[in-house]
């Protein structure tokens, strides 16, 4: 890799392809909690996810998966970044 020093490299992974919120659980529900009709996902299909990976031996830092979108139209990612850089990438998300 070659470019201007003060360059950053950041890593994107998509795991849309991967369709987790697609994924039915419904065969596994017990009991109904959120009436269907007040909820954007079908019962036993995840309306959130939550990762959260860990390294050893090299930083993760400047890394994020994007999840997909959930059934209300929310993408969702994670990433690993100082805390000085997320209110840049709220700023930049906004504009969207």
């Amino acid at each position: 890799m070659f470019g201007d020093s003060s360059n950053q490299l950041v890593v994107f992974s998509n795991w849309n392809k991967g369709r987790f919120f697609s994924i039915d659980f419904s065969s596994a529900v017990v009991k109904e909690g959120i009436p269907v009709q007040k909820r954007a996902t079908p019962l036993g299909q995840p309306s959130y996810l939550h990762v959260n990976g860990f390294v050893n031996g090299y930083s993760s830092r400047n890394a994020f998966a994007i999840f997909g979108k959930d059934a209300a139209g929310n993408c969702w990612l994670g990433g690993q970044l100082p805390a000085s850089f997320w209110p840049r990438i709220e700023e930049v998300v906004a504009r969207m």
